[in-house]
């Protein structure tokens, strides 16, 4: 296992100086220190690393050089914030370990015998590191199992067997958690364990008129899924910020247990982001997560998710630790795109064509308009533009489709020469030289080619896609299916 090791950015800590300088205020005349003890004979003389999760990475807190018997520490003059922490020799020598309220304690390790690693003075790390043992013991049983399971694949009674076995390993694991959360209420050792649980429906648990229709059983199976996934996971609690368990979990949410649309995803990121915001770092997280998530989907119509989050939380003063200039940043896209998301009608675009005329993109009268927006010295454009003539204006030239180019550039005579030059004829082809349809924002032209399908009422039903993937829609469309 490789880590990434990194210093923590420096605007990252200043976030957190402010509530740091509160805390002291607010108890006066004391204040709280960790202290973790070290003793790892096979790494004398050597430095260590205090290190702790956070956004699927790495950040170091603190340092020592072990002396010649392999003892140092690490000390601070305040409390570390609580979370699934390591000590850190290099890439192939850590060790995990879960940091809780108890942080004046000892940790004996070695590298080379892991199994061998004991802590003492606090509970939460003395019941994990007692948990890994188990988990250890259960994973050599699982190997074994594993390993019988290849040399008996055609034997259905031996697979159905091991198949058995292996099952009632995972339920050993999951009665573990509950059986510690049990007698541990109050730790974060428990919570930590139980986070790893996401309930399953049993078919015996499905209604039976549910169970005699594919559909609706689909349906119940779909609302038990995103409606009990963070039942063991309080995602308010910001301790989790500080293991591994937070960030693939809300991307497995949003990217595979979620129906992969707009209407679907948005209202429950709303719903994530406001059970985070009773803790104001687990708020700030989220809704920073979320909110990149969406900005860099490749899922189309994700874009009205990222204005949503962006509209409703930091153009509205509620991310308050954005500074000016990402506010600004942020304003600036959502301009670009909250005029052109899946289902809203296109603006309308009067403009000149080349030859002359004017067209208006709301009067063409077909089932389907292509609206591409390209310029003729764009290297991309080069290639697409030929590209969407040839191998989807031609085959489907006999359909209800118009394709409506935009030029948007001011070069007229370039882009006269690529029209002849590729023979693009039959295309409404026109321009705004003068920007008078702010086309740009009303479209997010950023750059170029940029392609959208519209249906008959020019409502936009596809976005930003490329000449191959056009030419599927479209056909897919005109046989009658829905996208």
């Amino acid at each position: 296992m490789s880590f990434q090791m990194k210093k923590m950015h420096k605007k990252y800590w200043l976030s957190f100086s402010i509530f740091l300088v509160l805390l002291i205020i607010g108890k006066p005349g004391w204040s709280q220190k960790y202290s973790i003890s070290l003793t790892i004979p096979d790494a004398a003389d050597s430095v260590i690393y205090l290190a702790h999760h956070f956004n699927g990475q790495i950040f170091v807190d603190d340092t020592v050089r072990l002396d010649l018997q392999g003892k140092g520490a690490f000390q601070g003059d305040s409390l570390l914030d609580q979370g699934l922490y390591l000590i850190y020799l290099n890439k192939d020598h850590f060790n995990d370990f879960l940091l809780g309220s108890d942080q004046q304690f000892e940790i004996k390790h070695r590298f080379l015998k892991p199994e061998e690693c004991t802590i003492k003075g606090a509970l939460d790390g003395e019941l994990f590191n007692s948990y890994k043992s188990f988990l250890s013991d259960l994973k050599k049983r699982q190997q074994k199992l594993l390993n019988k399971q290849k040399e008996v694949q055609q034997n259905k009674d031996s697979l159905k067997q091991i198949n058995a076995e292996l099952d009632e390993l995972n339920q050993k694991v999951t009665g573990f958690w509950f059986s510690e959360a049990k007698k541990y209420p109050d730790l974060f050792y428990s919570k930590f364990l139980l986070s790893s649980y996401i309930p399953t429906l049993k078919e015996t648990d499905i209604p039976e008129n549910r169970m005699k229709n594919d559909s609706l059983r689909w349906v119940y199976e779909y609302n038990f899924r995103k409606d009990h996934y963070w039942d063991y996971l309080d995602i308010s609690d910001e301790r989790f910020l500080r293991t591994p368990v937070l960030k693939p979990r809300l991307e497995s949410y949003f990217d595979k247990v979620l129906i992969q649309q707009p209407d679907s995803v948005i209202p429950y990121s709303i719903e994530t982001i406001e059970k985070a915001k009773t803790n104001t770092k687990s708020f700030r997280y989220i809704t920073t997560f979320l909110l990149n998530h969406f900005a860099q989907s490749q899922v189309m119509g994700m874009d009205a998710a990222f204005v949503k989050i962006a509209e409703k939380y930091y153009l509205s003063g509620q991310a308050n630790w954005a500074d000016s200039a990402t506010i600004a940043s942020i304003g600036r896209q959502v301009v670009f795109k909250r005029n052109n998301l899946l289902g809203m009608k296109a603006k309308e675009l009067k403009m000149e064509s080349w030859d002359g005329p004017y067209f208006s993109l709301h009067e063409t009268k077909t089932e389907y308009t292509v609206l591409v927006f390209w310029e003729p010295d764009c290297g991309h454009c080069k290639k697409q533009i030929p590209e969407l003539y040839n191998d989807v204006y031609l085959p489907l030239k006999d359909k209800s489709i118009s394709f409506f180019a935009v030029n948007s550039q001011s070069k007229k005579e370039e882009w006269e020469n690529f029209i002849n030059e590729h023979k693009l004829y039959n295309w409404i082809h026109v321009w705004d030289p003068h920007d008078l349809n702010n086309f740009r924002i009303n479209f997010d032209v950023q750059t170029t080619p940029i392609i959208y399908i519209l249906d008959k009422d020019k409502k936009i039903i596809a976005k930003k896609i490329d000449p191959q993937t056009v030419k599927k829609m479209l056909e897919h469309l005109i046989s009658g299916k829905p996208l």
